[in-house]
């Protein structure tokens, strides 16, 4: 189905918010994107870790190691502990989450490709009400690392495993961070999307037309299908 597109935006009842359907302690985490991300892992128990990110940063993937940010955006770079392109993340740009599970929880999964479906299955289903009731479906991206032209430089430009998508535009961005203890899924699912900033600090000023042809519809956010954004954030730590 196609997305509806901004409107009116609707809010349903959800009987089970995210974590506890999924047997998830919550923890809401304050700071900046840098300690955020430098926070270690809770490795004792299976968690939903909530982010309030106190402003705009440019976050890039641990192998984005060619990557050159232009002193053209107002953001803090960070890079974090998992692959991936660079997202970027505000306080009322999108829903950030993260998932730690320990390495004893029968969820853990060894193949790091593999591990990820789990958390795509459970959000799929878990937003399913609000997605039937705006009439789109989402699918959970099945096999291997799917590149785009910008893929590289920008997350939601490709597709990973356990990721969603609303007719193939990506809804739920996810990256893995692994120890020897515990696995650490990092979720950023836009309100809005947009991929000008991002372009505007990723991309050569003479590619930036071309990269925006290649990305501008690359995502999707809550708000776009015409999703109470705020009720998706209460009931996912409800």
């Amino acid at each position: 189905m196609a997305a509806t597109g901004r409107g009116a935006i609707r809010s349903i009842e959800q009987p089970n918010g995210f974590a506890s359907a999924n047997g998830l302690d919550v923890v809401v985490q304050h700071g900046s994107a840098s300690e955020l991300h430098g926070r270690p892992l809770i490795s004792d128990r299976a968690v939903l870790e909530l982010i309030e990110v106190d402003g705009p940063a440019i976050v890039l993937g641990s192998a984005q190691r060619s990557v050159l940010v232009h002193n053209r955006v107002e953001a803090e770079v960070v890079r974090r502990r998992g692959g991936g392109g660079a997202v970027w993340v505000g306080p009322t740009d999108g829903v950030w989450f993260d998932i730690t599970i320990p390495r004893d929880d029968d969820r853990w999964v060894q193949d790091v490709g593999v591990a990820f479906g789990w958390l795509g299955d459970a959000l799929e289903l878990w937003l399913r009400p609000w997605l039937i009731d705006v009439q789109v479906v989402a699918t959970v991206h099945r096999g291997g690392l799917r590149a785009g032209p910008y893929s590289d430089l920008i997350c939601f430009a490709g597709a990973g495993p356990g990721e969603l998508f609303v007719d193939d535009r990506k809804l739920v961005g996810i990256s893995q961070r692994r120890t020897r203890e515990a696995s650490r899924f990092m979720c950023w699912m836009p309100t809005v999307w947009s991929a000008a900033l991002l372009v505007e600090a990723l991309v050569d000023r003479s590619r930036t037309i071309e990269a925006m042809e290649a990305v501008g519809e690359a995502g999707v956010g809550l708000i776009d299908l015409g999703i109470d954004a705020a009720a998706v954030k209460r009931e996912l730590i409800a």
